[in-house]
């Protein structure tokens, strides 16, 4: 079998969309030691092996469960010449189901996650940071929305 590495490029299948690619870029052992990917439109003159390409986003997955869902599939490898510093978020209220809310968490990928509430800025930077189902990647590559409910970040200052 195998071994996913960092670098690996993959190409999602089942779009409509045009080619949409993603590459493992690191690994993030602050949540379940997830792989994280960026999720690009290559550029046409070079090719779907290049990592040259529009970045659409970045999501923590499991690699292994895209391809046994036949969600995406290994096309080549490029090097990662370095990781980019990305900044995650996640719901940090019990009740996930509420439109919005004010308590979060946020991280860098490897480093260890803080307790935010009014860190407003932080957080329209940041990118969700839930293990993503396949499934949910792919929808999004698609539609650029996620297709999962989970609370909005707020969109400014104002009283939640």
């Amino acid at each position: 079998m195998d071994k996913r590495k960092v670098g690996d490029i993959y190409e999602l299948l089942g779009l409509s969309s045009g080619l949409v690619c993603l590459q493992h870029i690191t690994n993030d052992e602050t949540q379940l030691g997830s792989q994280v990917v960026r999720v690009y439109r290559p550029e046409a003159s070079v090719g779907a092996l290049s990592a040259i390409g529009e970045d659409l986003f970045f999501a923590h997955v499991f690699l292994k469960a895209g391809e046994t869902l036949n969600r995406w599939r290994k096309i080549g490898h490029c090097k990662v010449d370095s990781s980019p510093r990305l900044l995650w978020c996640k719901c940090a209220d019990m009740e996930r189901q509420k439109a919005t809310t004010e308590k979060w968490w946020i991280w860098v990928t490897n480093e260890a996650m803080i307790p935010v509430s009014n860190e407003w800025d932080l957080l329209q930077q940041s990118e969700l940071g839930l293990v993503i189902n396949p499934n949910a990647v792919c929808q999004r590559a698609g539609t650029g929305q996620w297709s999962i409910r989970y609370p909005a970040k707020p969109s400014h200052r104002a009283q939640l």
